[in-house]
């Protein structure tokens, strides 16, 4: 009877087993984002489905090649916005494909990048910031996505050289605890940039540095750049995609 008991235990337990590491993993191929389906974009002028299904078209009818990829949540779409002006210095000498969303987590990344947002072209840098809308996870979990985002973008994108990017801090007060665990998933992502294939570019020292008496003039809100954030970001990144484009 103990023997049965024990069974039927470990029976009931195996799909708690298996959900735990499905998360740990980061591995969220089939991911829970009903919501982002009808979650508005940048002046809510998209929903999450428009914007891949935009982001499709654009690639289809590209003609194969990028310069550079963006991958992110909302610090690379407000580029869109904020950034703007940012954004199209970038582009005067590069064909750039944005694939920033807003609200994205770590698996609805890994879900565009296994769902058409990395074929049918060839691009030769890849940047990639993601991240900080994993607020209910740890930082190895967090590390544990991230992972897997660039490790999909070495796989479809084979030629790119991978721009990996520090997560920008929150700098909230509230965000406190939080912004310690995305410091802590930083130093675990850290060690994926191999310095040649995966290249690390860390800014986060730009936004907390003590000669920045007001952080909300860099990071609005605590956590998206003004224009003078995207301008840090454009400024520290410029060089490492010339080195690669040379």
């Amino acid at each position: 009877m103990k023997r049965f008991s024990l069974l039927l235990s470990l029976v009931v337990a195996l799909p708690c087993f298996a959900e735990k590491a499905k998360a740990i993993t980061g591995d969220e191929c089939e991911p829970r984002f009903e919501h982002h389906w009808e979650q508005g974009c940048v002046a809510k002028s998209e929903t999450w489905k428009e914007r891949h299904e935009s982001k499709l078209a654009e690639i289809k009818a590209s003609g194969g090649t990028y310069d550079v990829v963006f991958i992110g949540d909302s610090i690379t779409h407000r580029f869109e916005g904020v950034g703007r002006a940012v954004k199209e210095e970038l582009e005067k000498t590069r064909r750039i494909l944005w694939l920033g969303y807003g609200g994205d987590r770590t698996e609805q990344a890994l879900w565009r990048c296994r769902n058409g947002e990395l074929d049918g072209y060839r691009a030769k840098a890849v940047v990639v910031m993601i991240g900080t809308n994993n607020r209910k996870r740890n930082a190895a979990q967090i590390a544990l996505g991230v992972k897997g985002v660039v490790k999909e973008v070495r796989a479809r994108q084979p030629e790119a050289k991978v721009v990996l990017m520090a997560i920008l801090p929150r700098l909230a007060p509230k965000r406190k605890a939080f912004n310690e665990t995305l410091q802590a998933a930083n130093k675990l992502i850290r060690p994926i940039a191999d310095g040649q294939n995966v290249i690390w570019l860390d800014i986060n020292d730009k936004f907390t540095s003590p000669d920045v008496k007001d952080y909300k003039t860099l990071l609005h809100d605590g956590t998206h750049p003004t224009e003078a954030g995207y301008r840090i970001w454009a400024s520290a990144l410029v060089p490492v995609l010339n080195d690669i484009l040379r």
